[in-house]
C-alpha cells in the first residue's frame, strides 16, 4: 500500500508542481510580472521527481516533455512519465505517454489532448504583482488513490538570487479531497533567464481511505 501511494503521489506532485512553469517566461514592467509559455517545436526538457516516504522508501519518477509542433500560437506537447524506481530497483511499470494542445498561457486549447494532458498546470492569466495569489487544478484522471479534487494555490513571492542564478519563487499549497485526503506546501523556483523550472520542494501528508493516520512524504523535482 505504501509503495502504490508513493507512486501515485509522485505522479501527482510532478504534474502539479511543474505547473507554474515549464517553458514559462518571466518578464517585469512597472512592477508587474508577466508569465508566458515559450513554445518552440522540438524543445525537450527532462525532470526527476523524487519522493521520500515512510521508512526511507524513495520513489524516483522521471518526467520528460517535448514540444511536437507549434501552429497559430498553440503547441502539441508530449509528456512521458516513468518508468519509476523504488530504492534504485525497477517497479515493473511501463512509462505513460500523454499529449496535450496548449496555448501561450499553458492552458488546454481545443481538441488533441489525451489523458490528463495539462502538464503545465496553472500560471496567472494577467501580469501580477509580488504577493499575488491564484489557483489551479491538478489532473487526477489516472489517480488510483481515491482523490477526486486536488487544488493547488500559488503565491508569487518575488524574484531573488539563488546560487548565482536569478529565479522567480512561487509558494504552493495543495489540498486533495475524496475517499482519500491530502495536504501539502512548498515552492518552485523558475529561472528567469530561460523561464524553465529549476527546482521544486514539497512536504505532504496523505491519508488513505480507511487509514487512521496520514502518511508523510517529501517530494523534490529538479531539472536534469
Amino acid at each position: 500500500m505504501i509503495c502504490r501511494a508513493a507512486i501515485a503521489v509522485a505522479a501527482l506532485v510532478g504534474f502539479s508542481l511543474l505547473p507554474a512553469a515549464s517553458y514559462s517566461q518571466v518578464t517585469e514592467k512597472n512592477g508587474l510580472y508577466d508569465f508566458r509559455v515559450k513554445l518552440v517545436a522540438g524543445k525537450k526538457i527532462s525532470y526527476m521527481n523524487s519522493v521520500v516516504a515512510l521508512g526511507g522508501i524513495t520513489v524516483n519518477l522521471p518526467i520528460s516533455m517535448k514540444v511536437l509542433s507549434v501552429t497559430g500560437g498553440k503547441a502539441t506537447v508530449e509528456t512521458v512519465t516513468g518508468p519509476g524506481t523504488m530504492n534504485g530497483q525497477s517497479m515493473g511499470q511501463n512509462a505513460v505517454t500523454e499529449k496535450a494542445v496548449i496555448d501561450m498561457k499553458g492552458q488546454p486549447a481545443g481538441a488533441g489532448s489525451t489523458g490528463t494532458g495539462t502538464v503545465f498546470g496553472s500560471i496567472p492569466s494577467k501580469p501580477i504583482k509580488v504577493g499575488a495569489t491564484w489557483t489551479g487544478k491538478a489532473p487526477t484522471n489516472n489517480s488510483s488513490i481515491g482523490m477526486k479534487d486536488i487544488t493547488a494555490t500559488y503565491t508569487f513571492v518575488g524574484v531573488k538570487n539563488v546560487k548565482g542564478k536569478q529565479v522567480a519563487e512561487i509558494k504552493i499549497t495543495i489540498k486533495g479531497a475524496g475517499e482519500s485526503s491530502m495536504s501539502g506546501s512548498g515552492f518552485v523556483h523558475i529561472l528567469t533567464a530561460d523561464g524553465l523550472l529549476a527546482t521544486s520542494k514539497l512536504s505532504m501528508a496523505l491519508k488513505m481511505a480507511g487509514s487512521e493516520k496520514p502518511m508523510t512524504f517529501t517530494a523534490n523535482t529538479y531539472r536534469k
